[in-house]
């Protein structure tokens, strides 16, 4: 650290170990029936999943003055324990009508409960006592409801589907107190309501142009984590903390999109997100604190362009390209920004065939630099390749793939807009994976039975799991 002189103050010395365990399962019952060769098939999912971890962490922060004399030491240990449990049913209904009309309709309902523990201890081994600070308990419900309807008719060479889904969304959180902390507690209900219009139209038989346009509405649920009002100790001037009060984002979409001879893909979108959320950070002695809070709307205008190509006859290669103009309007601490800024990336996919039974994949993925309300970051790029060996007359396959293969996805950049602030920060962190996969297919009807296997009823509300 360094004084008001920018001459060296003092300096401390940091460790942070960190023990994750996770036991994490699901169980998944499906049921499908199928009345007639027309298409009207009723069906059913029942899920649950359940997802345990425990996250010791310590701390040790040794401080020096100028001449290298040891001012003090500092150990905080960590103790995070946390379980979240998930129950989802859903029941599908479509079947079709006269004059090309079809039609599905559907129930949902899901039910979350998690149970979060943050238990901090301060001092030596043989001398440690809680911080009551820090040490809290979080319990979290929310249950779901949802109906939706959709009907689809073709009219020659134009395709219409018009659908709604409508939304009961229940949620309470109780947050335990200590001897120096009260209880608080909070109930939130909330009806939404989504509609979507796609339209497609083909003007030849040979599908050389084909023209679609897709509007819909969506809602982006806060992840569980992110709702937790512990403090998340990082190191001894970072911390992170959930807020409960967060809401969702509602997010419209309009995307029009041109495909020529299945090769060239056009993508030309707009996308208006309000009651965004972002984590703002502020600085309290010294430390800086995160939090997540809804900050104000983006849109997004961009292009995509996609092109499909084989090079040889055992090459072929995907291009996409994709630069989009950001708005970024938002209010967080007595900070307004409001900002437009350019974003890019670039993905070039290749597969190639070595033999009847011998393929591989080599891709280059590109991302340019990015801003949001306080953090930017500098452009990233990794490479990732794999080769799979079919196996036992194609039943079977064995493979290994490897990503971030030149250990070049480090994350760098600045942060700013923060009170009395500023900060740069370089992290490399190691990305590079190595995975050997085998698959064999035991039943002959594997294939038939691919579209059961891979429904999941609660697939929206696993993705609002974060670090499991």
């Amino acid at each position: 650290m360094m004084n008001g002189n920018r001459k060296l103050d003092s300096v401390i010395n940091s460790s942070h170990n960190v023990n994750n365990h996770f036991k994490n399962s699901t169980m998944n019952l499906n049921m499908l029936h199928q009345f007639d060769s027309t298409g009207t098939e009723l069906s059913f999912d029942l899920d649950y999943a359940h997802y345990n971890s425990a996250n010791n962490q310590l701390f040790g922060n040794k401080s020096y003055n100028a001449s290298g004399e040891v001012l003090g030491t500092e150990r905080i240990r960590g103790d995070l324990p946390r379980t979240i449990d998930i129950f989802s049913a859903k029941t599908d209904y479509s079947f079709s009508l006269k004059n090309n009309y079809k039609l599905n309709a559907g129930l949902k309902s899901s039910f979350i409960k998690t149970d979060n523990q943050a238990n901090y201890f301060n001092g030596a081994v043989e001398s440690e006592k809680p911080d009551y600070n820090k040490t809290n308990a979080f319990l979290y419900r929310e249950n779901i409801n949802a109906f939706y309807i959709e009907g689809y008719r073709e009219f020659g060479k134009l395709g219409v589907k018009v659908g709604l889904r409508l939304e009961q969304t229940n949620s309470k959180g109780h947050q335990l107190g200590n001897i120096q902390r009260p209880d608080s507690s909070f109930v939130r209900n909330y009806f939404n309501a989504f509609p979507s219009f796609f339209l497609s139209f083909k003007p030849d038989s040979t599908n050389r142009n084909q023209f679609f346009l897709n509007y819909g509405r969506r809602i982006n649920r806060p992840a569980y984590d992110q709702l937790n009002p512990f403090m998340m100790v990082v190191q001894k001037y970072n911390q992170e903390v959930g807020n409960p009060f967060l809401s969702p984002e509602l997010t419209n979409n309009i995307q029009l999109t041109h495909v020529f001879k299945d090769k060239l893909t056009t993508n030309v979108y707009y996308s208006y997100m309000s009651n965004t959320s972002s984590p703002v950070i502020n600085t309290i002695n010294d430390v800086y604190i995160k939090r997540p809070q809804n900050v104000g709307s983006v849109s997004i205008t961009g292009l995509m362009l996609s092109y499909n190509q084989d090079i040889s006859k055992w090459w072929n290669a995907d291009f996409t390209l994709n630069p989009e103009r950001v708005h970024l309007k938002s209010a967080f601490s007595g900070i307004n920004v409001d900002t437009v800024v350019i974003m890019q990336s670039f993905n070039w996919y290749n597969r190639f065939t070595l033999s009847k039974t011998w393929s591989a994949e080599l891709a280059f993925d590109w991302g340019g630099r990015s801003y949001a309300n306080q953090v930017t970051t500098s452009g990233i790029a990794a490479l990732r390749a794999g080769i799979k060996k079919q196996l036992f007359s194609g039943n079977g396959s064995i493979g290994i793939n490897g990503s971030d293969l030149l250990y070049s996805a480090m994350r760098k950049g600045s942060i700013h807009n923060v009170a009395g602030s500023s900060a740069i920060f370089k992290n490399r962190q190691d990305t590079r994976t190595i995975i050997l996969s085998f698959n064999y297919r035991i039943s002959k009807n594997a294939k038939n039975n691919k579209r059961l296997r891979d429904r999941n009823g609660a697939w929206e509300e696993q993705n609002r799991i974060k670090g499991l």
